[in-house]
């Protein structure tokens, strides 16, 4: 979560009493802030739910002080509107060492995994913070015929080579990565055949596999029954 550098906001916990955003279609994005305040032991009832447009919006709110936090990518340009006024851009820390903090966070948003990020505006250079990512991920509805996502994965490993200096983010594509650093939901038969074919799928993958599909149909049915 991003806030003004001098904010005096640190920790999830410091979003108490604060004005955070809400903002209506955008799921994603509130679960995401929602878990950040769990990490903090917070709920809506604990802070001042002020509503917005879209994320964007969000972003501006802080540099107007419309809201004390939003939900921010570091590399969305906004965040660098920040940094060049005089409050400067700061970042809301989630110790990885917090296992509680963190059970709290995935609770609510199950995507969000620790990450050390290494480089963001407001963050000075060879410094690094501990906050919440999520792995580059390519998704498909389940129904979807298993020969066409194999071939996608086939054809994205295979050509790997010609695309992959493309984007910064196109390492992280890589066939090795994409099982090792896998989504937080369960991988398509297409994608685990052709896991399996080239021997990067492993035994404890199978674990994690249907670990995944447990929670997954879990969380489904929690869904319909809202």
């Amino acid at each position: 979560m991003l806030v003004r550098g001098d904010s005096g906001i640190k920790y999830p916990k410091d979003l108490k009493g604060k004005k955070i955003p809400k903002v209506p279609g955008w799921p994603a994005g509130m679960l995401a802030i929602e878990g950040t305040m769990a990490f903090g032991n917070l709920g809506w009832d604990d802070v001042k739910a002020i509503p917005m447009s879209g994320y964007v919006g969000q972003l501006k709110g802080v540099i107007q002080g419309t809201v004390d936090a939003c939900w921010a990518a570091t590399v969305t340009p906004t965040v660098k509107e920040l940094q060049a006024g005089p409050h400067k851009a700061g970042w809301v820390i989630l110790p990885h060492a917090d296992k509680a903090g963190w059970k709290r966070l995935q609770a609510i948003a199950p995507w969000l995994v620790p990450v050390v990020c290494k480089r963001a505006p407001g963050l000075a250079k060879g410094e690094t913070m501990e906050v919440s990512g999520y792995p580059y991920s390519i998704w498909s509805y389940a129904t979807v015929d298993a020969d066409i996502v194999y071939a996608v994965v086939k054809a994205m490993h295979e050509g790997f080579d010609i695309y992959k200096g493309m984007h910064r983010a196109m390492p992280a594509f890589n066939i090795k990565q994409a099982v090792r650093d896998p989504s937080p939901v369960p991988s398509h038969a297409g994608a685990i055949r052709y896991f399996k074919e080239v021997g990067v799928w492993t035994a404890e993958m199978d674990q994690w596999q249907a670990d995944q599909l447990k929670t997954f149909e879990a969380r489904a049915a929690a869904f319909k029954n809202k």
